[in-house]
Order: C-alpha cells, then structure tokens, then sequence
C-alpha cells in the first residue's frame, strides 16, 4: 500500500515498510465501515484518528509537513453495513472523521515497540466509564490518568478519547460488538460518566400501599363450585 498525500508543488509517498495494516470498524449513525486503515509504525491508532499520518517530520523541500488523514479515515477492503441490514463491499473508501461516532480497533492498532508500549501503561486501575453516542451506549474502561484530566481532554484538540473493554449496545448489525480498544468521537458525545454501584444491582422493590377490600372477592378467592 502507498499512501499519497501533497500540495501542488510537492507529494510525499508512504512506502509499505513505513506503514502497518489495521483493522477497524468505524461506525457513523447510518452505519459501521469494517476494514483497514494505516498508521505509521510507531504510532497508535488513536495518534492517527487524532492527528493523521504525522511523524513530526518535513515532507518537501520547503520543509512543509503534510499530513494525510487529518479530516478524513481511509479504509481499503472494506464492508460497509448499513442499519438496515444492507451490505456493501468496496476496494477503497474514506470517511469523513466528524461523522463518525467511534472506531474499534480489531487488529495491529499498537505498535509493537516496547518502549512506545511502556508508555501505555498505567499505574492506576482503570475507571469504569459509560459513554452515550447516540443511537449506541458504550460502557467500557478509562485510564484514571485521563479520567482525572478528563475536563482538559474534553477541551483539547484531540477529537477522540480512547477506551478499554468496550461494549456496545444496541449491539451492531453483522459485526462483532465487544472490543479491547475503542476511540470516541466527543464532539458526539451526549454524556460521558462513571456508572453509579446502584446501576450494576437489581432495582429496590417499592412495596405498593394495600387497598382496602370491597365486598367484591378476588380471581384467586374464587373456589369452583363442587358440582359444576
């Protein structure tokens, strides 16, 4: 794959070496796109939603850096199926990223450098978190280090926020709807919040005020007559 992106005086071409293959689903409110897209080797999926295929490097004699996949995600073999049910198969298709609700990662969404993982990592446990993208709730995990900064994130440029262990619901239609890693689009974000311990349990039984009885007796009062 050679992915091409330029201005009128210079193109810069990603070679196949530069680039790793990832699966994805990218799912707008009229439909999820599963296939793949590409990010740089030593970047992470989230990197590319946010800020496209950026090394921080100049890409043209005037040191100009271009960045391709900055406003939209581009995805190759991919199948598109729609609400309805209705599938579609395409070589080659780019989404614009200010429709799209989420995008799950299905494969080779990490770079497989160490020292880029130990930046993942965290020391606090993750923060159970449920997010509302209309039509979909997703409940999943945050990182408690964004969790605590998530005012600033939801202020930031970045336009997706990541999280772990994410279902989905309503699930989707012909497509897997639990992941390990998904990215939220916020400006589509309805609400964004820690479930409460009350949520996960069984709701209080209200005990209903007792009616005085009339002389009318009930359904279940009623013996059949021995010689009927």
């Amino acid at each position: 794959m050679t992915t091409e992106s330029g201005t009128r005086d210079s193109v810069r071409r990603w070679k196949d070496d530069e680039v790793r293959r990832v699966g994805v689903a990218v799912c707008t409110a009229e439909l999820t796109a599963v296939g793949y897209t590409y990010c740089l080797q030593a970047q992470r999926l989230l990197d590319v939603l946010n800020k496209g295929l950026d090394d921080g490097a100049a890409r043209s004699q005037a040191s100009v850096r271009v960045v391709v996949g900055k406003d939209f995600i581009p995805l190759t073999e991919a199948r598109i199926v729609f609400r309805t049910g209705e599938q579609r198969y395409v070589a080659s298709t780019n989404i614009r990223k200010s429709s799209i609700l989420f995008v799950a990662e299905i494969s080779g969404g990490q770079p497989e450098a160490t020292s880029v993982r130990d930046l993942l990592k965290v020391t606090k446990k993750p923060v159970a978190t449920e997010v509302h993208v209309p039509p979909y709730h997703l409940s999943g995990r945050m990182h408690a280090e964004i969790w605590e900064q998530l005012v600033d994130h939801l202020e930031s440029h970045d336009r997706f926020l990541p999280l772990t262990d994410v279902a989905v619901m309503p699930k989707l239609v012909n497509v897997e709807s639990k992941f390990d890693f998904v990215a939220v689009n916020k400006d589509r974000v309805v609400y964004i919040g820690e479930p409460s311990a009350a949520s996960s349990e069984a709701p209080p039984v209200v005990a209903k005020p007792r009616k005085k009885r009339s002389g009318l007796r009930r359904l279940t009062d009623i013996r059949p007559d021995k010689g009927s």
